[in-house]
């Protein structure tokens, strides 16, 4: 069961949390043992002045940051980073907090980790970076933000363990949108001398199987095909 202070944080109860610390200040950084996550910004900001370490990490390497990233709670990521939370921290698999919104299709977090140096090449435990785990996921408004991305030639040609660039997953899980929009980027890259790969269509994987012959859907297959053709 979790100590009483981890229950009354996540219940919001910031009297409860008050009275406790008050009377011992070592509870600050005690650990919930349940894993609970709660959206408490007034509980998190009284943490944060009473020098809560806010990047300490449970027994799965995950922080404070991770924690909110995985749950979609934007205001709390925003208070955190702003209190200095690390956005590149990682957990025992290897995720980051900007893994966590590309994979939830979340712009609005994408975009805040980002101006605060969210590192886009960041790869998890499977050498996936959160371009891999947007395009996998379908998640438009992450590939976007991540496409505009300086090194973006670099980032889209990245590939996983299994050798899957972030087209081979989009094609794989039949995200046709997703995958249109990484073909047309590399195009565009392309044009621009940007050095961005060579017949991106073409590429294949450990398993020698290109992106498109991962489609599995003939219906999206042919969608792609006759989005782009340039």
């Amino acid at each position: 069961m979790s100590p009483e202070i981890c229950l009354f944080s996540a219940e919001g109860s910031l009297d409860k949390v008050i009275e406790l610390l008050d009377q011992d200040q070592a509870l600050i950084n005690t650990v919930d043992e349940d894993g609970r996550a709660a959206n408490q910004p007034q509980v998190v900001e009284f943490l944060i002045k009473r020098k809560a370490d806010i990047n300490c990490k449970d027994e799965f390497n995950m922080t404070p940051l991770l924690i909110c990233a995985a749950s979609g709670y934007t205001d709390l990521v925003k208070i955190l980073l702003a209190s200095g939370a690390d956005p590149n921290s990682q957990n025992s698999s290897g995720q980051t907090a900007l893994h966590y919104s590309a994979s939830k299709n979340l712009p609005e977090l994408s975009q805040l980790l980002l101006a605060h140096k969210a590192d886009p090449f960041l790869i998890n435990s499977i050498s996936q970076t959160a371009l891999h785990r947007a395009a996998a996921r379908g998640s438009i408004g992450v590939i976007s933000l991540l496409l505009e991305h300086p090194s973006s030639s670099k980032l889209i040609n990245l590939k996983d363990t299994e050798g899957n660039t972030p087209l081979h997953l989009a094609c794989e899980e039949n995200n046709a949108d997703a995958a249109i929009a990484l073909i047309k980027c590399c195009s565009e890259l392309s044009k621009a001398s940007k050095n961005c790969s060579n017949l991106y269509l073409d590429g294949t994987n450990s398993a020698g199987l290109t992106a498109i012959g991962l489609c599995s859907d003939p219906k999206v297959k042919q969608y792609i095909i006759s989005n782009t053709s340039f």
